[in-house]
C-alpha cells in the first residue's frame, strides 16, 4: 500500500546510489532517476518534465536524483501527497569525496584549488536545498517540506527510520552497498591538505557546515526521538540481514536494462518536448 508519491533529493556524494538500488528493488521501473541533461547537471527536473514522465509511466511511484527539488511545483502535477526526503553528509567529507570522484573515477584533470573555485562546489547542499547560497532559505525548506532527513554517518539507523516514517508504504530496505569508490589512484584525505587548503575547503562550505550542524542538532533528533521501537536492537538485526544480502541478480539486470532504455529512448523526448 502506498498513499504517498516519493521524491528523493539526492545531494552529490551523499550515499544516494545505494538508496536508488533499494527503491528500484521495491518499485521496479516505477522508480525513476531523471537527469535533464547529462552534460549539464545544473539543469533541474521541473514540473513539466514530471508531467511528461507520468504520461510515460502512469504507475510512477517515486523519483529521485541530483536534479530534483522541493520548489519545482511537483504538487501541481502529482495527485498524491509528496513525501520529500534526503540524506545529509558532513560537508567537508562530502566535498573531498566529490573531488576524489571527479579526479580518480572520472579522470578529470583538476587541482584541488581549481575544484574549490568551481561555482557549483560552493555551498552545494545549501544551493540544492534552498535554490541559492542563502542558509535561511535552505533551513526553512528542510524544516517545512521534508518528511524525513537522514544522515550518511548513521546510514543504517536512518534507513530504519525512513521505513518507519514512510508507512503505510511497505519498503524492503535490505541492501548491498553500491558506488563505493574503487580506484588505483591515491585518494586525497583531509590530513593531506595544507592549512590554506583546509581553510579554503571550510570557506566554500561555510553555509553547508552551518546547515548541516543545524539539521544534526535541531531537525534530525526528532526522527530518533519519535521512533516507537528499540532502534539500537533494530539496527543490530538490520546489519545482520545486510551482511549476506545481495540484490536479486536477474531483477538487477532487468532494472539496469530498463534504466538504459529510459535514458536513451524515453528521457530525451521528455526534455525536448516530444
Amino acid at each position: 500500500m502506498q498513499d504517498k508519491f516519493l521524491c528523493f533529493i539526492h545531494v552529490i556524494k551523499a550515499g544516494g546510489t545505494t538508496l536508488h538500488y533499494i527503491f528500484r528493488n521495491n518499485f521496479g521501473k516505477n522508480h525513476i532517476t531523471p537527469y535533464p541533461s547529462q552534460s549539464d547537471h545544473l539543469k533541474l527536473f521541473n514540473a513539466d518534465h514530471l508531467k511528461k514522465l507520468i504520461k510515460k509511466y502512469p504507475k510512477l511511484k517515486s523519483i529521485g536524483g541530483h536534479a530534483t527539488r522541493t520548489f519545482m511545483g511537483y504538487e501541481d502535477v502529482v495527485t498524491k501527497p509528496i513525501f520529500y526526503f534526503t540524506f545529509l553528509r558532513n560537508p567537508i567529507q562530502r566535498s573531498l569525496s566529490g573531488y576524489n570522484h571527479v579526479t580518480n573515477l572520472l579522470n578529470i584533470k583538476m587541482s584541488f584549488d581549481e575544484f574549490c573555485e568551481t561555482p557549483r562546489q560552493i555551498n552545494m547542499m545549501t544551493q540544492q536545498y534552498g535554490g541559492s547560497q542563502d542558509f535561511a532559505q535552505a533551513k526553512e525548506n528542510l524544516e517545512k517540506h521534508y518528511g524525513f532527513i537522514g544522515l550518511i554517518e548513521k546510514y543504517d539507523e536512518s534507513m530504519i527510520l525512513l521505513k518507519h516514517y514512510l508507512k503505510p508504504t511497505d519498503l524492503d530496505i535490505r541492501y548491498e552497498r553500491k558506488n563505493e569508490a574503487v580506484s588505483n589512484k591515491p585518494y586525497l584525505k583531509y590530513k593531506d591538505l595544507s592549512q590554506d587548503q583546509k581553510k579554503k575547503l571550510e570557506q566554500i562550505n561555510s553555509q553547508d557546515i552551518e546547515l548541516y550542524d543545524y539539521a544534526v542538532n535541531k531537525i534530525v533528533p526528532k526522527y530518533f526521538d519519535n521512533y516507537p521501537g528499540d532502534l539500537e536492537k533494530d539496527v543490530v538485526e538490520y546489519k545482520e540481514q545486510n551482511k549476506k544480502y545481495k540484490f536479486p541478480l536477474l531483477k538487477t539486470y532487468f532494472l539496469l536494462a530498463n534504466k538504459t532504455y529510459f535514458r536513451k529512448l524515453i528521457e530525451p523526448g521528455i526534455y525536448s518536448g516530444l
